[in-house]
């Protein structure tokens, strides 16, 4: 049977969301940071050719961590991020005129018009995200016409999300699409969903700029990997210097751990 495939952000805000509203036990999920479609080749790829799934549902979010990597980049011309960060989150924008003219008309600003315009800003910029995502999947399936492709932003200030805590210990997991509830993957990881980005994707591969925005970026340094098998622990564990060296010592400061059902 046929499956709905979502591209959601990895974002900890909306786990419990998607459980309610999406986790169904028929739909697919890939997540990573912002939506990012480009990120994600290979398994949307692979669950496309495989005749997986017959719709695919993009889904932005307001107040996204990404948007404002992307936002800080082109508006205020910050060339310090790295150049994967640079090349998969921030590149796909460049075109985005808009957002590059926004620079300069911020800089004329005072603080309280300023703070107001650059908000603005990042909302267009989220709606300019779900946009692009659309545009490249729809070209990326047009061979499938069959599959149904939409996209949509969940409002947080319109959905039960608790109050941060400075002192909650955030944790990232990456875990290969499955259908699983999100709050089972996280009472497997001994972690609160609420505190848990939660990146899903074919391969680790796939998810390593990711994990450099959840540690590079929003300081996150526990990770862990969930697998449903023992086996499959056990040949992450023995890729895990792979994964270190691949991650260009991003992740040298962080604690690793592998869990399986």
């Amino acid at each position: 049977m046929a499956k709905r495939l979502v591209l959601a952000c990895m974002d900890r805000r909306l786990n419990s969301y998607l459980d309610e509203n999406y986790n169904d036990g028929n739909t697919l999920f890939l997540r990573n940071a912002g939506a990012n479609a480009h990120c994600l080749l290979q398994s949307i790829s692979e669950a496309v050719s495989n005749e997986i799934v017959d719709s695919i549902v993009i889904l932005g979010h307001t107040d996204c961590g990404a948007m404002k990597v992307v936002f800080d980049a082109l508006a205020n011309n910050n060339m310090s991020y790295s150049a994967d960060i640079t090349n998969k989150v921030i590149h796909p924008f460049y075109d985005y005129d808009y957002l590059k003219d926004a620079g300069a008309k911020l800089n004329g600003l005072g603080a309280s018009e300023r703070k107001e315009a650059e908000a603005e800003i990042r909302r267009d910029l989220e709606i300019k995200n779900v946009e692009m995502q659309l545009s490249f999947l729809k070209e990326l399936t047009k061979s499938f016409p069959n599959i149904n492709i939409t996209g949509s932003i969940i409002d947080l200030s319109k959905i039960n999300v608790p109050k941060d805590n400075p002192q909650h210990k955030y944790s990232v997991i990456f875990t290969r699409e499955c259908l699983s509830k999100f709050s089972d993957m996280c009472n497997l990881a001994h972690t609160n969903p609420f505190d848990t980005y939660i990146l899903m994707a074919s391969t680790i591969k796939e998810a390593l700029v990711d994990l450099e925005v959840a540690v590079g970026l929003f300081h996150i340094r526990d990770i862990k990997f969930v697998v449903p098998e023992k086996s499959m622990s056990e040949l992450i564990s023995s890729d895990l210097d792979w994964i270190k060296n691949a991650a260009n010592g991003f992740l040298k400061d962080a604690h690793i751990s592998v869990e399986h059902a």
